[in-house]
């Protein structure tokens, strides 16, 4: 899975960055996991991101964005020089 969902492990809890202007929260999947949202959008991570602050997925296949503060996607920056991959959601 290239894009698996921000999940929490069971019994776990969520709290946003002081400069979030959102609200994170979470939401329970159809398989019965607690996934996180921002602003109601669930939250992904890109499998190929290994290190804290990359960004490696962002604008893949023009589909995957980087979410900011107000909740919506960041545009406007070039597209991952990685191979472009269907998404999975």
């Amino acid at each position: 899975m290239t894009w698996p969902p921000l999940t929490l492990a069971q019994d776990a809890t969520v709290a946003g960055a002081a400069a979030a202007n959102g609200t994170i929260a979470t939401i329970t999947r159809s398989d019965g996991s607690t996934q996180v949202t921002y602003d109601g959008a669930p939250l992904y991570y890109f499998v190929g991101d290994t290190g804290a602050g990359q960004t490696n997925g962002q604008g893949l296949s023009g589909v995957w964005f980087v979410a900011s503060p107000d909740a919506g996607p960041v545009r406007g920056t070039e597209p991952s020089p990685s191979e472009p991959v269907e998404p999975t959601y």
